[in-house]
Parts: structure tokens; C-alpha cells; sequence
């Protein structure tokens, strides 16, 4: 007797399908990965994620987990700790991606102009540790300025550039060069070398992927790393 429509063949004892049998099998195999990445697909995409830069992250952080685990000669509670830090982070990268862009865009120059004098004030009254002033003492926790502007720097770059024409003029040029510039100093003065490269870094890759030419951003570049050894 025929089956039902919409039954799923029974395998056989063997494991083995006869040929119509093996393609139904595997349609229906097919079917159902495919509705599971369709699903998974939704839910990233309901969350504002975007799911190859999600997967890429979780790989990095996943091999960094494994390195970590076993310069640590395999001790489990360093283990332990570095996944809970990895799972408050995918946490606060969600949430994170609830904020909608236009308020993200309406903050950035503030957040780029307290970033800056939070770093003001670190070279005034910052508290000095291992030969650097790099923290502020809020009383309840110590915090480092320098690292608020990784984020703030392409932003404020990426807010400057939203409405303007492409390539960036000159004009335009110079003024990103200012406002990488400042907080790249201010840091270097600290002394904190790696920071002020990484946040010069970001703010050029933001001007890089405007259109301007890897030439232009070398030589933005070369015109400031000097300063930071003076």
C-alpha cells in the first residue's frame, strides 16, 4: 500500500534505500538544513547581527579560548574565567546592537568631545602606575580613557564623513587628520604607544574605506607616529 503524503521513508535494516527511496531521503535531509540556517538566519537577523562577522568573532575568540587554556597548562579555572568574559561580551555585543544607528549617530560627537577631555584630564590629574598616567581614579573604579576612544575615534570619523561627497576633499582631510590626531597624541603622551597606534589605526581605516588612497593614509600616518617618540 502506498504511504501517507508527507510521511517520511522508514531506513531499511540495513541502512541502505533503494534508489527512489535514497533521493527522497535525501530531499528531505536537504529540506531540513535548510529551514535550520533559515531559522538561524532570522534570528540574527532579528537581533541586528550580522552573521558572518558574528561566526568570524566566535571562531577568533573560540582559538583564543584554546591558546589561552593551554599556555595555562590546562587550568580549568582560567579556562572558566575567559568564558564567562567571552559570554558577558557576546551579551553586551547584543545589546549593543539593539541601539539604533540614527542614536548612535546623534552621540558620537559628544562621545568624541568627553572622550577627549576625559584624556585632558588624565594628563592633568590621572594616576600614575608602572612609569604610565593612564587611568582616572572615579573612586569606585579606575578608568583608562584611552580605551573609550578605539570606538570613539571611527565614529566620529564615520559621523564626519556621512554626509559629505566622496573621496573626501582636502579640506575634509585635514580636519580628519586633527581629530585623529589629538586623541593619538594625547595618548602617546601617557605613554601608551600600542593604544595611540590602534586608535590612529581605526580612524585611517574608516578614511581608507571612504575611497581615500593607501598612499594618502601612509603619509597622514608618517606625519604623526614621529611626534609620539618627541
Amino acid at each position: 500500500m502506498g504511504r501517507a503524503g508527507g510521511e517520511t521513508p522508514a531506513r531499511p535494516a540495513g541502512g541502505a534505500y533503494a534508489p527512489g527511496h535514497r533521493m527522497s531521503y535525501e530531499g528531505l535531509e536537504t529540506s531540513r538544513t535548510q529551514r535550520t540556517l533559515t531559522g538561524s538566519a532570522r534570528l540574527l537577523l532579528a537581533l541586528h547581527i550580522d552573521g558572518p562577522l558574528f561566526i568570524a568573532l566566535s571562531l577568533v575568540g573560540a582559538v583564543g579560548v584554546i591558546v589561552l587554556f593551554s599556555a595555562s597548562g590546562q587550568n580549568l579555572r582560567v579556562l572558566e574565567a575567559q568564558l564567562l568574559r567571552f559570554g558577558l561580551a557576546t551579551v553586551a555585543m547584543m545589546m549593543l546592537a539593539q541601539i539604533p544607528p540614527r542614536l548612535i549617530r546623534t552621540t558620537t560627537p559628544w562621545a568624541y568631545l568627553l572622550g577627549l577631555l576625559l584624556l585632558i584630564a588624565v594628563m592633568l590629574t590621572g594616576d600614575v602606575a608602572m612609569g604610565a598616567q593612564r587611568w582616572l581614579d572615579l573612586g569606585v573604579v579606575r578608568f583608562q580613557p584611552s580605551e573609550m576612544m578605539k570606538l570613539a575615534v571611527p565614529l566620529a570619523c564615520a559621523w564626519y564623513l556621512h554626509e559629505r561627497a566622496l573621496p573626501p576633499s582636502l579640506t575634509s582631510l585635514l580636519l580628519l587628520a586633527l581629530g585623529i590626531g589629538a586623541p593619538t597624541l594625547l595618548i602617546a603622551e601617557q605613554p601608551d604607544l600600542g593604544t595611540a597606534l590602534l586608535v590612529a589605526a581605526a580612524g585611517g581605516m574608516v578614511v581608507l574605506l571612504a575611497g581615500l588612497q593607501l598612499r594618502y593614509i601612509l603619509a597622514v600616518v608618517g606625519l604623526f607616529v614621529p611626534a609620539a617618540f618627541v
